[in-house]
């Protein structure tokens, strides 16, 4: 089941937007936080009551000041606190009698410094708003804006020189530097209009999901930015994420966290590979999260989005007044997947007439001087109309006179229109009017097919996006595998013993059996008939290959007896005693790739699924795909394409057939429906290696091994 907001969020989140009245508890006068916070919403134009609260002072900005929450005089929507960290708790708990349940918390001093002491201030003020249904914004950060409306809950210094123009678009950031920093002076100097601008900060009540989820409500948003360290609570991040495909509303984002020193120990090969980054980055996939690289792509892709425009295809226009910069623009499509057609029989002729041999009229269109010329309008507007061209890039520099040529020719078109300034960036006449247009207007060449990559991938998404289907197990098989595995906490199980716990779900594993003797083992192999395998199944044994645990194509009863004998001898040589559980025989497979499936329990988003290259190479390769279980066809279909080489692989390749690409999706889909029904029951599973077969012939899982998770917490006294 998602996650549910309580029933007076809205209205109680919306203080922090419009609020009518606002209390500001450490008011004061000059350039400290709460001097500015003071001269922003006074210089920024906010219409409410102010009321200023410090035993200090008798005015602040002239406006006449109260010593304490208790004595204001009239009911306040939203309370601002900027004092030192350890008087918070009480201007709160003021706050909670006042009947004031929205709260921005400027003050520093808790989870992020202060040691135990900063960790304490943050425990008892989240427990406390938790008792008291306060929603929080902070502490340690720097506030709200809502441009639209002049409400400038914030202590940002001299903001208003850097506010951009008012827009559909919202920004939520657990930095407050980065949101009333670069984010700002990037949307302003790039024309993106914003209505909404939150830092979240430590987050010790409301998370940026929160704010994420009431913009996308907002009817007057079309776009989230968003600049994210970390998610605290995975069910409110995926219930954010449906909800954003529902309303068609992009979230484009910056991830920090891409390296983690000192990564989890690995217990098995998805778990050390599986980095959060990495889970995270699956999860903006699978959920069609935009994620960029930095500020000027978060701004200017969140423009191209807010647009509403999106390719139907995969076709290019490029226009340039250079031939080289055809050249360039063409090579980074071709690399981002794009395709740039020959024009329409009709576009050529007719460019052809306008040129008159002073240029090329085939796209890539090098049209020289004709750029200037009295009949470019024309010609863009038939490459813009033209029905073999998806989308549009125009590549060049001109006066304000050619960019408002260049404005009224996108009005007249549905399409995606793009285009990447060539002149300097401190041109104070055509870049200013085609940046404060609707056009989507870059510096970076790269940054703007990039862009034009992102609507391709998200529109595809909106068309293809489900819900995952019902699960493929009976409840009562699930129970018996969840009862079972809850015996086997935090035990790492071996092959042997998890082929038998997953035996119940008629899993496709290949065939094999636990020997305890030579002759058990040579009865099994004549009855599934050689070539077999012979492998050591133990608990204490991670990775068969690396201790030459695993011994193939085994084609009689003597190499069978040798084999045993030499495992079963082996075993007795390591330097850690390991307890072998008996040798494993099974059937040899042959023909077929083989891939790695597994899945790892996320401390935040839950169970996981991985796909990447199998055996030995999994980890000496690192491409894999990740996404959230349960999965979607779709979704496994997406992943299959996302490793390098896979899909031309399952196609045939060398003259040899197609490989069982069906079969796989279906084992993928199964598998995700497994681990997400098992849930913190199983902290990982891998079937590594997993072989698919020519096409009709299916998948076969040839080893697998469960790591069970640790005990439930045991809760404290007083939880």
């Amino acid at each position: 089941m998602g996650y549910c907001w309580p029933q007076d969020f809205d209205r109680m989140i919306r203080n922090f937007f419009e609020p009518t009245s606002i209390a500001v508890v450490g008011a004061t006068e000059g350039p400290g936080y709460g001097g500015r916070m003071v001269d922003n919403l006074v210089d920024g134009g906010f219409n409410g009551k102010i009321f200023p609260v410090n035993p200090k002072r008798a005015e602040v900005r002239g406006i006449p000041c109260v010593p304490s929450i208790s004595e204001i005089d009239g009911p306040v929507d939203l309370a601002a606190i900027v004092i030192p960290a350890p008087a918070v708790m009480e201007a709160v708990e003021q706050c909670a009698r006042k009947g004031i349940r929205s709260i921005v918390i400027i003050s520093a001093g808790f989870l992020e410094r202060d040691g135990d002491a900063g960790a304490r201030r943050q425990g008892d003020l989240q427990r406390f708003a938790s008792e008291n249904g306060l929603y929080i914004c902070g502490p340690n950060c720097l506030g709200i804006a809502n441009l639209k409306d002049n409400v400038q809950v914030n202590s940002t210094p001299a903001i208003f020189k850097d506010l951009p123009g008012v827009g559909p678009i919202g920004v939520v950031s657990q930095s407050g530097a980065t949101a009333f920093g670069p984010i700002l002076c990037k949307a302003r100097d790039r024309g993106v209009g914003l209505k909404y601008i939150v830092s979240t900060g430590n987050e010790a009540g409301l998370e940026a999901t929160d704010f994420i989820r009431f913009m996308l409500e907002d009817p007057e948003i079309r776009v989230v930015i968003s600049f994210i360290e970390g998610f605290k609570n995975g069910d409110k991040l995926k219930a954010v994420a449906d909800l954003a495909l529902a309303r068609r509303k992009p979230v484009v984002l910056m991830k920090m966290g891409r390296s983690e020193a000192g990564g989890r120990a690995a217990l098995t090969h998805t778990a050390s590979i599986a980095g959060s980054f990495q889970v995270y980055d699956g999860f903006f996939r699978q959920k069609g999260f935009v994620r960029v690289d930095d500020y000027d792509e978060l701004c200017e892709v969140a423009k191209a989005f807010a647009k509403g425009r999106f390719p139907k295809g995969n076709r290019i226009g490029i226009i340039s007044h250079s031939g080289g910069i055809c050249t360039f623009l063409t090579d980074a499509c071709d690399t981002a997947g794009f395709e740039v057609p020959p024009l329409s029989p009709e576009t050529t002729t007719r460019i052809d007439e306008i040129l008159k041999g002073f240029g090329g009229c085939q796209n890539p269109l090098d049209l020289t001087g004709a750029t200037r010329g009295p009949h470019f309008p024309e010609i863009l507007d038939r490459v813009l109309h033209d029905p073999n061209v998806d989308s549009t890039i125009l590549m060049t520099r001109g006066d304000r006179g050619f960019a408002e040529k260049v404005i009224a020719a996108d009005r007249t078109s549905e399409k995606p229109f793009l285009f990447t300034w060539t002149h300097s960036e401190f041109d104070s006449n055509g870049l200013p009017a085609l940046r404060t247009s609707d056009v989507p207007t870059f510096i970076s060449p790269v940054k703007c097919v990039k862009a034009l990559q992102h609507l391709r991938t998200y529109h595809q998404k909106l068309i293809g996006a489900q819900p995952p289907g019902a699960s493929p197990f009976s409840d009562a098989r699930l129970d018996e595998i969840r009862a079972e595995l809850d015996t086997r906490r935090g035990s790492a199980l071996p092959e042997g013993e998890s082929r038998k716990i997953l035996s119940l779900l008629s899993l496709p594993f290949c065939p094999s059996e636990c020997c305890l003797s030579v002759e058990d083992a040579r009865q099994c192999a004549q009855r599934f008939g050689y070539p077999v395998v012979l492998k050591m199944d133990s608990a204490q044994i991670l990775h068969k290959t690396e201790c030459n645990g695993v011994i193939l194509d085994i084609r009689s009863d003597g190499d069978l007896t040798s084999g045993y004998e030499e495992l079963t001898a082996k075993c007795k040589t390591f330097e850690t005693p390991v307890t072998l559980n008996g040798i494993m025989v099974q059937k040899m497979v042959i023909g077929g790739i083989e891939l790695l499936l597994g899945t790892n329990n996320d401390p935040v988003l839950g169970p996981t699924l991985l796909l990447g290259w199998g055996g030995i190479y999994v980890e000496a390769l690192g491409m894999s795909a990740i996404r959230v279980c349960p999965i979607t066809p779709h979704d496994a279909d997406e992943m299959i394409r996302e490793i390098p080489g896979l899909v031309k692989i399952l196609g045939g390749t060398r003259g040899g057939p197609p490989l069982d690409r069906t079969a796989l999706c279906e084992l993928m889909v199964r598998v995700s429906h497994l681990a997400h029904a098992l849930g913190d029951r199983a902290a990982s599973m891998d079937f590594n290696p997993i072989r698919v077969l020519p096409e009709g012939q299916g998948v076969m899982v040839l080893d697998c091994r469960i790591v069970a998770g640790s005990p439930p917490a045991v809760p404290s006294r007083g939880e």
